[in-house]
């Protein structure tokens, strides 16, 4: 099985890479890395700098994953962290509980 096989195959459980046409499974690898994105695009994302990142990386406030030697972020974790941001910021409560 190669790599792109592999890929698609563990990606998409409920319908295995061989019932799909390789442009529907190319499809699928192109959704799966827009659900993850870069420091980078995260910074100009919140408008912050990449220190800002690090900083709230390193003290465990911002959820992240590690793949390889890069650091991605997914957009779902990133949308419910600052969602719990804004909800403990409106009832007074600090940022980091």
């Amino acid at each position: 099985m190669s790599c792109f096989q592999s890929i698609c195959h563990v990606t998409n459980k409920k319908t295995s890479f061989r019932t799909e046409t390789p442009a529907v499974a190319v499809e699928r690898i192109h959704e799966m890395r827009e659900e993850f994105i870069t420091e980078s695009e995260l910074a100009e994302w919140l408008r912050i700098s990449k220190s800002t990142l690090h900083k709230l990386r390193s003290d465990g406030l911002l959820p992240f994953q590690k793949i390889g030697d890069s650091i991605r972020y997914s957009r779902k974790d990133i949308d419910d962290w600052l969602r719990h941001r804004k909800f403990n910021e409106q009832k007074g409560e600090s940022e980091d509980v």
